[in-house]
């Protein structure tokens, strides 16, 4: 196929007028999917074409200017001038051919398409019907691709009229990132192309013109030729007549001498009485001619084509001297010679050199003549130049009394040529008419049917492969043990199995073309007839192949319903249903799930297949049509016997993967049917918590409904409240708590579902778990470190966290484990807005942590010094002293802030309070250095 239809003819006009939509040589691109057709008149002639060819250049041009944006360009021109035009599926792979030769790596190469060329490597060939597919899956790999395709219409008037309809279909199946254009004569056609967007394109007049001169010197140059091929030699015509006829000069005409000529010859007895003989001691005294001078004159030729016809009508028996003439000519290797060319004519493929008399028999049907050949020393097994017997010849032409006369006389029927071809092998190029009866005088003469060629096919399989059925059903009669391998892990069982299947899959996917059902019922009775065939001679369907091979298995995996009901029905006791390649192997019924071949797990569950069968990585069958939502397989595995509370290797059973589909109707099936919703599994979540997690609030209500667990804890003591108020989740906690919940219940952290909402700031789950307390002892109760929900909210400096909690009633004198309440983390935040609602709340202003610390101490320790101030304001006693002795002056002092010292001096804190060591905050600015909070205190003391 290579640059097959894709160079442009070369154009003679000076091009036709160009579309709207062609700016500056580039054709503006239309939206996704359209076709674009160029309704062109016919008289355009090449500028038509050249216009085309131009459209490709400057798309091509665009591609390599753009590579980034992944374009390709690829064409197809339809000639005016073949005969016989491209099929569609040529057209698709000659643009497949171009598409991949545009691709800059090996990774853009399509993985479907990189698999069907390894699958083409190991002897599955590529259907011609699959290059469209091919093509359309390598297109998905560029962003854009322009396909130019000249004169489509041709191709629909040279082929019979469903092609119109096969090209119509390939073209919708085309991705959206492929843009079409074509070229068409009318808009009929276009419309029958399924054309969405038209531009008319008229041819300039000088196309015309010379469009016109072009087909007529053109047309009266084939006919002169084709006249004058007709005109016989006048010399050798007129040797030929031997003076019956006469040459008018005048009027270069031929006239007889005698009018009534034939009554004169029959009543003269010119004729003579026996024209074969004396035609064939012609022809073969021509043949046997030294002259070489001249080998194209007309003699030559026709004794070359027509000897052996003439040979073949004479009575050899009667004729001695010329059986002596023709045997001289078949054992001359210099004289067959001279006829190979005229042998080459015929048959291009065919290599003559080296051929021999027994060749020449076999190519020109003379079956009487093997035998004096053979006593003539010439080797029945002689090859010519490339390999092939004369057998190979006369199995090639179908020359059946040939390969009879060359079997008598112990022809090898299992020789090879150079490509390993037997006798068998060329079996399909003959005529069908004699095929079978050749194939079958091969087989008795011991020709053997699983030898392979090059290529790696033996006669058998190219049979099978291929068919026709009576010559793969002779092939398989005639071997006494179906069940041998012929070659490696091949049976002739898997050999029907393999290549059927193939072909049977090829035409599935092309069953909207048109003959394809016919072809498909016609593939299906090949195989059938076949299986029958080896069923009959008693093959084994329960003995794997050297390489584990089972036909149950390959049934069952590729959907063969009626193949492997047949093959069950075979051997209706057997346990075929659950045998194996190896101990750890898959079962028919897991290869018929894992490819979703349903109907087929079905029949195999019918004849006996285990439904509870667990291999030895987990796998379960009731497990696996659950995770594939397949609500029919799961009813009809549970219907069977399937054990619902089964679980794999991680300990998940079939609930656990319906649960995390998010599939009710499988959930509601399998619980209705016993399964258990509290199965533990390891790693894993529970199947409650899987419901909740992805919210299905439905499915979660019909696990709590069968007593699922909500009370169990995870390895840090959080239960499903804790983690629906940690991650903020009001509708999970709502319903938890509908359900009855115990909302007080702490992790290992002693933080309860209330501790984690306010760390997390959740205001809704907050409200939502508060206004669900059962008093100051939930509100109230301290984590591992004393912090209160209100300690924790105040940390977080939330005012609305703080006031939902005062409203439920939470205590602002609670305190942790350093004896700190709410209100001392406010003042040491500076959260006045918390002072300010807990104040009211609060039972002594002036209450000490196990420091010996008041508010007003935590606000000069947080350096805030509008706190203190706010403190003092609501009499806060400022002159406390915690356990080191220490007023809030003094700290103030020693945190050396001028701010907070001249704060606490203005609202009345004394400056001569004795701390500890008896000093003074004065004594303490001085001892420190501190001298910016002694400056303060020295402009205190000083008179106003």
């Amino acid at each position: 196929m290579k640059d097959f239809g894709a160079r442009p003819p070369p154009g003679r006009g000076t091009g036709s007028s160009a579309p709207q939509n062609f700016e500056h040589g580039v054709l503006k691109t239309p939206p996704k999917g359209i076709l674009q057709c160029m309704d062109c008149d016919p008289s355009g002639g090449s500028g038509k074409s050249m216009l085309m060819s131009s459209i490709i250049h400057r798309l091509k041009d665009k591609v390599k200017t753009h590579k980034a944006d992944q374009m390709a360009c690829v064409f197809f021109y339809f000639s005016q001038c073949d005969a016989n035009q491209p099929s569609v599926p040529q057209l698709w792979a000659a643009l497949l051919e171009q598409l991949i030769q545009q691709v800059d790596t090996y990774d853009n190469i399509a993985p479907g398409l990189h698999s069907r060329f390894y699958q083409s490597w190991n002897g599955d060939f590529i259907y011609p019907t699959a290059y469209a597919s091919l093509f359309h899956q390598q297109a998905s790999m560029f962003k854009t691709v322009y396909v130019v395709i000249d004169a489509l219409y041709l191709c629909a008037e040279y082929r019979d009229d469903t092609t119109t309809q096969t090209i119509l279909e390939t073209f919708a199946e085309l991705p959206e990132n492929v843009r079409v254009l074509f070229s068409c004569i009318n808009s009929l056609q276009a419309r029958d192309f399924g054309a969405q967007q038209k531009i008319q394109v008229r041819p300039n007049p000088a196309d015309v013109e010379t469009y016109t001169r072009l087909k007529k010197a053109k047309f009266s140059a084939r006919v002169h030729r084709q006249d004058q091929e007709l005109y016989p030699n006048l010399e050798y015509l007129l040797r030929v007549c031997d003076n019956l006829v006469t040459l008018d000069d005048k009027e270069s005409t031929l006239r007889l001498i005698h009018e009534s000529v034939r009554v004169c010859i029959s009543r003269n007895g010119l004729l003579p009485e026996q024209p074969d003989t004396d035609i064939a001691r012609t022809c073969l005294d021509c043949l046997l001619s030294e002259d070489t001078s001249d080998l194209n004159n007309c003699l030559f030729t026709y004794s070359a084509t027509f000897w052996a016809s003439h040979l073949q009508s004479v009575n050899i028996q009667a004729c001695k001297e010329l059986e002596d003439l023709a045997m001289t000519f078949l054992c001359s290797t210099a004289q067959l010679k001279k006829i190979s060319n005229f042998i080459r004519q015929k048959d291009h493929e065919r290599t003559v050199d080296g051929m021999t008399g027994l060749h020449a028999a076999a190519y020109f049907d003379l079956p009487q003549w093997v035998q004096g050949l053979v006593r003539n020393s010439i080797s029945i097994n002689s090859p010519d130049s490339a390999g092939e017997t004369a057998l190979h010849w006369a199995v090639s032409y179908g020359k059946l009394n040939v390969v009879k006369q060359l079997l008598k006389y112990s022809a090898d029927a299992n020789i090879g040529d150079k490509k390993k071809d037997t006798p068998l092998h060329k079996l399909r190029m003959g005529p069908l008419g004699t095929q079978y009866e050749i194939a079958e005088a091969l087989i008795n003469g011991g020709a053997k049917v699983t030898i392979e060629n090059s290529q790696r096919f033996s006669p058998v399989s190219s049979a099978i492969r291929l068919g026709p059925t009576s010559i793969a059903s002779l092939f398989i009669s005639s071997q006494k043990d179906v069940n041998i391998e012929f070659e490696p892990g091949w049976s002739f069982l898997r050999a029907v199995f393999y290549y059927g299947h193939g072909v049977a899959e090829s035409l599935d996917h092309d069953k909207k073309s048109p003959g394809s059902m016919a072809r498909h019922r016609a593939v299906k009775r090949h195989l059938d007839c076949l299986v029958d065939l080896l069923l009959d001679k008693g093959v084994t369907l329960d003995q794997p192949t050297t390489d584990g091979w089972l036909p149950v298995i390959h049934a069952a995996r590729n959907g063969s319903v009626l193949m492997l009901r047949k093959l069950l029905e075979y051997q209706p006791n057997s346990d075929l249903v659950n045998k194996i390649k190896t101990p750890k192997g898959k079962s028919p019924l897991r290869c018929a799930l894992k490819y979703e071949r349903w109907s087929t797990a079905q029949i195999l569950v019918h004849h006996g297949a285990n439904v509870n069968k667990v291999n030895d990585d987990g796998w379960n069958p009731l497990i696996h049509v659950t995770r594939k939502n397949q609500y029919e397989m799961v009813q009809f595995l549970i219907q069977k016997g399937a054990l619902v509370n089964s679980t794999n290797k991680h300990g998940l059973s079939a609930l656990s993967h319906a649960v995390s589909n998010g599939n009710k109707d499988i959930t509601w099936l399998l619980i209705m049917n016993g399964a258990l919703v509290n199965i533990p599994a390891q790693k894993s979540l529970s199947n409650i918590e899987k419901a909740l997690q992805d919210e299905d609030l439905s499915i979660a209500w019909l696990l709590c409904v069968h007593h699922a667990d909500l009370e169990q804890t995870d390895d840090k003591g959080m239960t499903l409240l804790h983690r629906a108020s940690r991650e903020g989740n009001l509708r999970n906690a709502t319903f938890l708590l509908d359900r009855g919940m115990t909302i007080g219940t702490a992790d290992h952290e002693g933080l309860t579902p209330l501790h984690h909402a306010v760390l997390r700031q959740s205001t809704e789950v907050v409200e939502l778990l508060a206004s669900r307390n059962t008093g100051s002892r939930f509100l109230d109760r301290p984590d591992n470190n004393g912090c209160t929900a209100l300690i924790l909210a105040t940390r977080k400096f939330n005012i609305a966290l703080v006031q939902i909690l005062l409203r439920h009633g939470s205590s602002c004198d609670s305190k942790d484990r350093k004896g700190m309440t709410a209100i001392h983390y406010a003042a040491s935040l500076g959260f006045r807005e918390a002072l300010q609602v807990f104040l009211p709340k609060v039972r002594d202003i002036n209450s000490t942590d196990n420091m010996g610390n008041t508010a007003v101490h935590h606000g000069v320790l947080g350096g805030k010094a509008n706190i203190v101030r706010f403190l003092a304001e609501r009499k806060a006693d400022l002159e406390v002293l915690n356990v080191e002795g220490c007023s809030a002056l003094i700290l103030a002092v020693l945190k050396d802030n001028p701010e907070t010292v001249r704060e606490l001096v203005g609202v009345g804190a004394n400056i001569y309070t004795i701390g500890r060591n008896g000093c003074s905050a004065m004594d303490f600015a001085e001892h420190q250095g501190n001298y910016r909070s002694r400056r303060v205190l020295v402009e205190a003391l000083q008179p106003s």
